[in-house]
């Protein structure tokens, strides 16, 4: 089956390559480049939550089915493309779901792979049609949830790739041109972990970051929210730690010049910055 999407940088005329660190196969799934020349750009908004299908037992999606999402009109206005972190929650056996336009079959690539019992993350940026919305397919049944972080619209935020930076480790107690975290503790479980990123190693103040974030030795299973200091903490995730697993989604969040990091269940964090998106 189709597996779960992420993003590969390609940095000027080096090619990036992924790498594992055992034996594995990879499929990659694109979803779509960054051009100079295009006119639309990122324009984060407050994370939002577009669909929770566990709110109502009958809104669970069912086998094959492909359902649409319509963004809010406020958000939809002139954007021709969104950033989303789809949940797969009680799947009823292992499958997949994408996140996609409503105007091709369900299911030609993979947003997240589904795991029964367990809640699983992934990041995606989805074209919108002409009336501001797209569509989710579920290989097989499953809740699903899904959260906004950003749109595309003219006069956004262009994205500059750079080589990945560790922003924060909590594992460890002091690692130079590295924020300290927890002097080597674990983030307690719904404690707010804070660090500036403003004009550290030559971040705009007002940029987006693409971050990827890695709970590692969760106590138990949870979620992790990640935002901008400056504003309220969202009711939304970016990521679906499982107990004693190492489990990492990439996000992209807005920043006035702290990001905070929260995690439900106690967990060492790490964040690591692979992009910028400035104006």
């Amino acid at each position: 089956r189709p597996a779960s999407t992420t993003s590969v940088h390609r940095q000027g005329a080096r090619q990036a390559r992924p790498t594992a660190s055992d034996t594995a196969h990879v499929v990659l799934d694109v979803q779509g480049y960054s051009s100079a020349a295009a006119t639309a750009g990122l324009v984060p908004v407050a994370p939002t939550r577009l669909l929770d299908t566990r709110q109502r037992p009958s809104a669970t999606l069912t086998n094959g089915e492909l359902r649409r999402i319509d963004l809010p009109a406020e958000l939809a206005s002139n954007a021709s493309a969104a950033a989303v972190t789809i949940t797969a929650v009680g799947a009823w056996s292992p499958g997949y779901v994408s996140a996609q336009s409503c105007s091709q079959p369900g299911g030609l690539s993979s947003t997240v792979n589904t795991r029964v019992g367990v809640a699983v993350a992934n990041s995606a940026v989805v074209p919108l049609d002409e009336r501001g919305g797209f569509c989710v397919f579920a290989q097989q049944g499953a809740d699903v949830i899904v959260d906004l972080a950003a749109v595309f619209r003219d006069g956004g935020a262009r994205y500059q790739a750079m080589r990945p930076v560790r922003l924060v480790d909590t594992r460890e107690a002091s690692v130079p041109d590295q924020h300290r975290g927890l002097d080597g503790r674990p983030l307690d479980g719904g404690g707010v972990l804070r660090f500036p990123v403003a004009a550290w190693r030559g971040i705009p103040k007002n940029a987006a970051l693409a971050v990827n974030v890695t709970s590692v030795e969760p106590s138990a299973d949870g979620y992790v929210s990640v935002w901008d200091c400056a504003k309220p903490q969202p009711p939304t995730s970016v990521q679906n730690p499982r107990r004693s697993e190492a489990v990492a989604s990439q996000t992209v969040v807005s920043s006035g010049g702290e990001i905070c990091v929260m995690s439900a269940t106690p967990a060492h964090m790490v964040v690591d910055l692979v992009g910028v998106w400035v104006r």
